[in-house]
């Protein structure tokens, strides 16, 4: 059997046995918590003396925060990253970005616990057992702003109702 032929067996195979999976588990809808959750970042800047504003960027809310100087911008990106080439290139201006995923600030995307967390929550969502993510938040210019005492680790999503 010639080579290309064995190719798409395997991909026919491969492709019958992930539909399945497809119609069980429908795609995530639009967060709508993201919009509580950039309301809340914004409250956290401006108790600091921060002047906020409100942007979006591919129909995630976005804060612009600004102080005597120190410019910052931030978002959640998704445990995915979805967002995350748009914000770099909103951030351009701004500074290097870093992001905050579950107590820890890095200079990288966090690429494998974030999903991981997400997709065990969509599972156990129906089953009545999803509990709260770390959002993964993308945050510019905070380099600059190093004497601003900023706590991004109080921030949740999908609240357990």
């Amino acid at each position: 059997m010639p080579r290309h032929v064995k190719y798409s067996l395997l991909l026919l195979l491969l492709v019958l046995l992930t539909i399945p999976s497809k119609l069980l588990y429908p795609p995530t809808p639009a967060n709508p918590d993201d919009q509580r959750l950039a309301g809340e970042i914004a409250a956290m800047l401006e108790s600091k003396g921060f002047t906020v504003r409100f942007g979006e960027m591919v129909h995630v809310p976005i804060i612009v925060a600004n102080k005597s100087g120190c410019n910052l911008l931030a978002t959640h990106v998704g445990g995915g990253g979805y967002a995350n080439s748009r914000f770099n290139l909103e951030a351009e201006d701004i500074g290097a970005t870093e992001y905050y995923y579950d107590g820890q600030l890095n200079q990288h995307f966090p690429r494998f616990w974030p999903v991981i967390e997400e997709r065990l929550n969509r599972w156990l969502r129906p089953l009545g057992l999803s509990s709260q993510i770390h959002p993964v938040l993308a945050i510019a210019g905070q380099a600059k702003c190093s004497g601003e005492a900023l706590d991004w680790s109080a921030f949740r999503l999908h609240e357990k109702s």
